[in-house]
């Protein structure tokens, strides 16, 4: 997880940076729209699932690089990475899951949209 954090404080570093030292306004009008599409929840949550997501299937992409591995062992990595992802879908959104990306939020004082908020289906 801290590999996120710094990528992210990273990225937003090399961002806010350019939004303060453009010297072109479309630049700076780039730098500020992607900055801002950054530090919204919707981005932080993807970020969160996509690394939860590519931790659980690295074990398997790495065996499945090496060329000599076996057709059993494979399968085994498959079922077991199979098990992972079913235990994340079932069992890992409202307390890991959800926790690490609420707590992410406010570290960085990013906007929390209200959950239990009545949702109106339509455009902003």
């Amino acid at each position: 997880m801290t590999k996120l954090i710094e990528m992210f404080g990273a990225a937003s570093t090399v961002l806010e940076n350019i939004i303060d030292n453009a010297v072109e306004s479309k630049v700076h009008l780039e730098a500020d729209g992607a900055y801002n599409a950054m530090i919204s929840f919707d981005v932080v949550f993807a970020l969160h699932l996509l690394y939860e997501v590519m931790g659980i299937t690295d074990m398997l992409c790495q065996a499945l690089e090496r060329k000599l591995i076996d057709i059993l062992n494979a399968m085994s990595f498959v079922l077991s990475t199979k098990v992972l992802l079913r235990k994340l879908r079932e069992d890992g959104w409202d307390t890991f899951f959800f926790e690490k990306v609420m707590l992410f939020c406010g570290e960085h004082k990013i906007e929390v949209p209200e959950m239990n908020a009545q949702y109106k289906h339509g455009k902003r």
